[in-house]
C-alpha cells in the first residue's frame, strides 16, 4: 500500500514538472516571440524611415548644405538658417509697414530663399572659374609633357604658374610620388578622384594609359581642346546670361518702384492698391511673380561643365 502511495506520489510529481517544463517551454517561446515581433518592428520602422522620402524641411536642409559646401562658403548651417529667418523677418515687417497682410506672407516666403539664391549664383561663379583654372592647367602641363614625356618634369615646370586649388592638387601629386608611392598610375588615380569632373577625369585616364604607350599622349591635347572649346561656349552664355539678368533687374524695379511712384503721380491709384482688398491682392501676387521669376532666371543659369 505504501509503495502504491509512493509511486502515485512520484507520477504526480513527475506530471508536475512536465507541465512546467511545458509551461516554462511556453512562456520562453513567448518571450522569444515577443523579443522576435518587437526586433521586427524596429527594424520595419527602420527601414520605413530609411525609405520615407525627405519632407519639405528636410529637403531644404539638404539643398541648403550642399550649396554651402560646393559655393565654399564659411557660413555654417545654423548662421546660414539665421540670416534666412532675419530676410524673412524683414519681408514681414515691410508688408506690415504697408498695411498688406497677404504682402507679409509672400514677402516671408520669398525672402528665406533668398540667401539660396545666392548661394547658387555663387556656386555657379566658382565653378566656372574651377573650370577656366582647370583648362589652364591642363593646357599648360599637356604642352610640356609633349615636349619632355615626362609627367613629373612637365608638372614641376609648370608648378609656379598654376593656382589653386590646382596647385595644391598638383604639388600633393608630386609629393605623393616623391615621398609616398613612386608608382605614377596609382598616383594619377589618386589625382582622379579628386576632381569630379567629366574632362579631368578623362585626361587622367589618358595620362595613365600613356605610362604605358607614349604615342596615347597625342590624345591629351584633344582633351584640353574640347574644354576650351567648352570654355568658350560658356563665355557666349554668360554674355546671354548678362543680358537676361540685366533686362529681369530692370523690369523688377521698375514694376516695385511704382507702387511708392504711385503716390505721388496718382493719389486714388495707390489708395486703391494699398488699402483696398483687391488692390493688396495685386501687390502680393505682382512680388510672388517676381520672387518666382527670380528663382528661374538663376536656375538656368548653370555652367556648361559641373564639377
Amino acid at each position: 500500500m505504501i509503495y502504491r502511495v509512493i509511486i502515485f506520489v512520484l507520477l504526480c510529481i513527475g506530471l508536475i514538472a512536465v507541465v512546467r517544463v511545458k509551461k516554462d517551454d511556453t512562456l520562453v517561446l513567448k518571450k522569444q516571440s515577443l523579443a522576435q515581433n518587437k526586433k521586427n518592428a524596429m527594424l520595419s520602422k527602420r527601414r520605413r524611415f530609411v525609405d520615407k522620402k525627405p519632407n519639405v524641411f528636410e529637403r531644404f536642409k539638404i539643398v541648403s548644405e550642399e550649396m554651402l559646401k560646393s559655393s565654399r562658403s564659411n557660413m555654417t548651417f545654423s548662421k546660414y538658417i539665421r540670416v534666412s529667418l532675419l530676410f524673412s523677418l524683414g519681408g514681414v515687417i515691410v508688408g506690415l509697414l504697408l498695411n498688406n497682410i497677404l504682402l507679409s506672407i509672400v514677402l516671408a516666403v520669398g525672402m528665406l530663399f533668398v540667401p539660396l539664391e545666392y548661394l547658387v549664383v555663387r556656386q555657379s561663379s566658382y565653378t566656372q572659374m574651377i573650370n577656366e583654372q582647370m583648362e589652364t592647367a591642363l593646357s599648360l602641363i599637356t604642352n610640356s609633357y609633349l615636349q619632355s614625356g615626362d609627367i613629373i618634369k612637365a608638372v614641376k615646370e609648370n608648378l609656379h604658374r598654376i593656382e589653386p586649388p590646382f596647385y595644391n592638387l598638383f604639388a600633393e601629386f608630386i609629393a605623393e610620388k616623391t615621398f609616398v608611392d613612386s608608382n605614377i598610375s596609382r598616383n594619377i588615380r589618386k589625382l582622379k578622384n579628386k576632381v569630379d569632373n567629366s574632362f579631368f577625369s578623362e585626361w587622367c585616364d589618358t595620362l595613365i594609359l600613356c605610362q604605358q604607350d607614349r604615342e596615347l599622349m597625342y590624345v591629351l591635347p584633344t582633351i584640353v581642346e574640347k574644354m576650351s572649346d567648352i570654355k568658350q561656349i560658356q563665355e557666349e552664355l554668360n554674355t546671354q546670361m548678362y543680358n537676361i539678368y540685366k533686362d529681369h533687374i530692370s523690369v523688377t524695379l521698375v514694376v516695385a518702384a511704382n507702387i511708392p511712384l504711385m503716390r505721388f503721380l496718382n493719389a486714388e491709384w495707390y489708395r486703391l492698391l494699398t488699402q483696398t482688398l483687391a488692390g493688396q491682392i495685386i501687390v502680393a501676387l505682382t512680388f510672388g511673380v517676381i520672387f518666382i521669376a527670380t528663382a528661374y532666371v538663376i536656375k538656368v543659369n548653370k555652367p556648361v561643365s559641373v564639377m
